[in-house]
């Protein structure tokens, strides 16, 4: 009878623990740490801004499949560039988390993806701190090819010394389309301030597609977007010290469109041949003025 009844023991402990156990690895949980930095209440956006399959491929969310950017982007400038974009557009995050004291926050996905993290501009003792745009995979998956449901994350912070005076953004554009027809003219970019349209420049090759924006709020986020990306083309943002890089490459020739007076071309032939009959036509024209020729001939013999 003790037997059983430590046998019972054994069990019920077991039962207990399983769902501890079960809890410990189906913890889906990702932490987000401002490192060098911390501060209490610094707001982190976190969007999805995609998927990524077993295969590696990402594609766009529905919030972000119309953003002008191509799978091609090395991760810091697609970040960037989603971020912009978000901020340009007012997409809603997909949840907004506040630090603590130590600079920690963390939120729990519920669905799987590719997410993009945004901090906030913040002061930190003397320095202006600007979290750059981070993007990760959910889960993590390392090169061992173990889904990891719970990690770590610390955007890298960008720290300068707050100045006295105000500062300037210079803006310039580039192309890598090798010099395509297709190039507008002109392009319209907007200067961001912490997210939110602040000035526009028109870029063209008369200012060498370049602008600087002057007298700008050293504590403040300034970042830019494109407006009206044109067709074929893809937008990426990069940045320089106080230069902000806007770069279209030309993913895919599209061609123009056809004129009212050009004539269409290959045009299916139906119905009757006619070009034949003219011929035919022509021939019998020659025929009839050989033959009465001939005994106009014969009556001067």
């Amino acid at each position: 009878m003790k037997k059983v009844f430590a046998l019972l023991c054994t069990v019920l402990c077991l039962a207990l623990l399983l769902p501890t156990f079960v809890a410990a690895e189906e913890a889906r949980e990702v932490r987000i740490y401002a490192e060098n930095a911390p501060k209490v209440n610094v707001a982190f956006d976190v969007y999805l801004v995609g998927t990524l399959t077993d295969s590696g491929v990402f594609s766009l969310s529905a919030a972000f499949e119309n953003a002008p950017v191509s799978p091609k982007m090395e991760d810091a400038s697609l970040a960037a560039t989603l971020a912009a974009y978000a901020q340009s557009t007012e997409i809603s995050p997909y949840v907004t988390v506040l630090t603590d004291a130590f600079g920690h926050t963390a939120f729990s996905p519920e669905v799987d993806g590719v997410f993009l993290v945004l901090g906030e501009g913040y002061e930190y003792n003397d320095y202006f701190v600007e979290p750059q745009p981070t993007l990760f995979a959910f889960p993590n998956q390392p090169q061992d090819g173990i889904d990891i449901y719970s990690f770590t994350i610390s955007p890298k912070l960008n720290m300068e010394p707050i100045p006295t005076t105000k500062i300037t953004r210079h803006v310039l554009k580039i192309w890598d389309d090798e010099g395509s027809k297709l190039r507008p003219e002109e392009i319209v970019v907007s200067l961001l301030k912490d997210g939110e349209r602040y000035a526009t420049a028109t870029l063209n090759a008369k200012n060498n597609w370049s602008y600087t924006f002057l007298g700008l709020d050293a504590r403040c986020v300034w970042t830019v977007v494109e407006e009206d990306v044109p067709e074929g083309y893809s937008f990426s943002l990069s940045r320089e010290g106080e230069t902000l890089i806007v770069t279209n490459t030309l993913e895919e020739e599209v061609p123009p469109p056809p004129q009212e007076n050009d004539p269409p071309e290959n045009l299916p032939q139906t119905g009757m041949v006619v070009w034949p009959l003219g011929l035919f036509c022509v021939l019998s024209l020659i025929c009839l003025c050989i033959g009465l020729s001939r005994p106009t001939k014969e009556k001067a013999q």
